[in-house]
């Protein structure tokens, strides 16, 4: 093993003599259409990766006289606002001339070609002057009364929520711009239309009640028709398939979800969650989903999401999934393809383009981890896409998917015939249990740090080798599992299959002619049998050849833990004690 703290100082010389363009990642970690309230500060964030590094974030400012000139962030650092480690700046009312809508322009630019990506302008809403004071009303479902309902006054509750929606509109002057709907503890449905344009109709738990026992169900006609709806604090609960609380489109056209409960009506029920799964008009941000099928797809931003329990994908074609946890995949009743994230492009969708997995944990799976791969077009190219301080927990027993196969994989890359990944970005990634596998072309890509429990050979893997040509670095690896090495016990996937452990097509991969990339096993913890459940999976012990192998290029690991100078291998920073209550790789409990 040779320690690489000059890493950095070596991409640069490759980036430079090869001289090629990349574009950045970034996504913005905002969601739009939020208030800069009188006298607060608001950090808005993004969060970038790029093969080069990133040189700075710009974010121009316009609106309601704004004369503060760019604001910019060079380097990542916790946004207490959002929990996590980004490129981030404050904006203060007290900047602004009058109050109304502001945009926010995001610009990261990479640090050696200097090659720009220029995100959508974001909208917010600044008060200049004095306080927002909302129009809020508040409905009881028991008590509540629509004929004696008062907006303004909590001792006079509506029964219904629409009630209490055209009340509150007719008082704000017939916008639902900024009003807040408090519900009492209680089961509700909502239905007929309310008009926003610049910001959120919310509906929220009342001061007195809890999340737990605010409950929106799906209602028996018609769903709210609204351009802008936040669901903030409670639960929502479906009974049976497509009974949804938001339609699969236009009601609303926008949809928040914040610190809320989304219980579905079963693993083994399809469309059984009440948010339907596979919109691409929505922001989740601190929510826990349970019991459902499915858990989104397209989701524009997913921070701080719990899955407890899925029965099939839970994150599908997401573009922006960061600081999310996975507990459970169950695809028992299902025989689903369960995949704790999946990118997929069919049927003439465009292949994945600047998208950021960030921070995902994904425990006790039993199909398959990530599975990033696209069937059409043919040759295509994915272009732009990072996958940063995640870590695939694979558990046995392999469960079978539709087809009756155990896939058992803990990172598929695929592209259909032909297919390319070009700059992809894959740092710092733990994958403890089950293959990996490369199928497509890769190219102008960084895959540094990361831990493979076993890698597969089927395409030689040119693309990695020292002095290739196609502008790839893949160092400092580790491969837990390699032909001809150290044995491992095989999986009941590898027992179905009759195959030895470590498969004859483990490999290694390392772009480094001296040397980067280390082998074996022991090195950090596994869970490896359900339902063992350990908090401690994927760390490294005490003394293992993952720690301070080189140069950091993420500043913290999954846990937010920051990283010194030099920057241990996998998802976790910090080791643990070399004799821990759990199972180690060579398959020995140690009690």
């Amino acid at each position: 093993m040779r320690m690489r703290i000059i890493f950095q100082i070596a991409l640069c010389l490759f980036l430079f003599s090869n001289a090629y363009s990349l574009t950045p990642i970034v996504r913005n970690d905002v969601v739009p259409f939020q208030r800069i309230d009188y006298d607060d500060t608001f950090k808005f964030g993004a969060v970038a990766f790029s093969k080069e590094g990133i040189e700075k974030v710009d974010f121009v400012i316009s609106g309601q006289g704004y004369s503060g000139g760019t604001k910019t962030a060079t380097e990542m650092t916790l946004n207490d606002r959002t929990g996590v480690w980004e490129y981030w700046v404050p904006i203060h009312s007290s900047e602004f001339t009058s109050s109304g809508t502001i945009t926010v322009t995001t610009t990261a630019t990479s640090s050696t070609s200097l090659d720009t990506k220029q995100l959508d302008a974001v909208a917010l809403n600044v008060s200049h002057a004095s306080s927002y004071v909302a129009t809020e009303a508040w409905v009881d479902a028991d008590d509540g009364d629509d004929g004696a309902g008062v907006v303004g006054d909590d001792t006079h509750p509506f029964k219904t929520i629409s009630a209490a929606i055209s009340a509150a509109e007719t008082v704000n002057g017939g916008s639902s711009d900024g009003n807040i709907i408090n519900l009492e503890e209680g089961v509700y449905t909502h239905g007929g239309s309310a008009t926003t344009s610049t910001e959120w109709l919310t509906y929220k738990a009342a001061d007195r009640a809890t999340k737990e026992n605010v409950i929106l169900q799906s209602p028996p006609t018609n769903l709210l028709t609204v351009n802008l709806l936040k669901f903030d604090g409670i639960t929502l609960k479906s009974n049976q398939a497509m009974t949804w609380v938001v339609a699969e489109s236009g009601r609303p056209d926008t949809l928040w979800i914040n610190n809320t409960a989304v219980i579905g009506a079963g693993l083994d029920v399809q469309l059984s969650s009440p948010v339907p799964w596979n919109q691409d008009n929505v922001y989740l941000t601190d929510v826990t989903f349970n019991n459902v099928y499915n858990v989104t797809a397209y989701t524009l931003l997913a921070r701080d999401v719990t899955v407890i329990m899925v029965g099939n994908d839970s994150f599908f074609n997401s573009l922006f999934v960061v600081n999310c946890t996975i507990l459970g995949n169950d695809n028992t009743g299902t025989g689903a393809h369960a995949d704790a994230y999946q990118v997929s492009a069919i049927s003439g969708n465009d292949p994945p383009n600047n998208r950021i997995i960030y921070g995902l944990k994904a425990f006790n799976l039993h199909v398959q981890g990530m599975f990033s791969t696209f069937e059409d077009p043919i040759n295509g190219v994915a272009s732009n896409n990072a996958f940063v301080n995640c870590l695939f927990e694979m558990r046995e027993p392999a469960a079978p998917n539709e087809s009756e196969e155990y896939v058992f994989t803990s990172w598929i890359l695929g592209g259909g015939d032909g297919g390319t990944w070009d700059h992809l970005v894959m740092l710092n990634n733990t994958m403890p249990l089950g293959t990996s596998n490369f199928y497509a072309n890769v190219t102008n890509s960084l895959v540094v740090g990361n831990v493979f429990w076993q890698l597969l050979d089927y395409l030689s893997h040119p693309w990695a080798a020292p002095g290739n040509s196609l502008g790839n670095i893949a160092e400092n690896n580790h491969f837990m599992y390699v032909a001809g090495g150290d044995s491992c016990a095989p999986t009941n996937k590898d027992i179905i299959d009759g195959w030895p452990c470590p498969r004859l097509q483990s490999i290694t991969i390392d772009s480094d002619s001296g040397g980067s990339m280390t082998t074996g096993g022991g090195m950090i913890i596994e869970n490896r049998i359900s339902p063992y459940e350990n908090d401690n999976v994927g760390i490294p012990t005490s003394g293992s050849v993952l720690l301070d192998r080189f140069i950091t290029l993420v500043p913290v690991d999954i846990d937010n833990n920051e990283r010194g100078v030099l920057s241990s291998v996998g998802a976790y920073e910090n080791p643990l004690p070399t004799v821990v209550d759990s199972v180690i790789y060579s398959g020995v409990t140690i009690q």
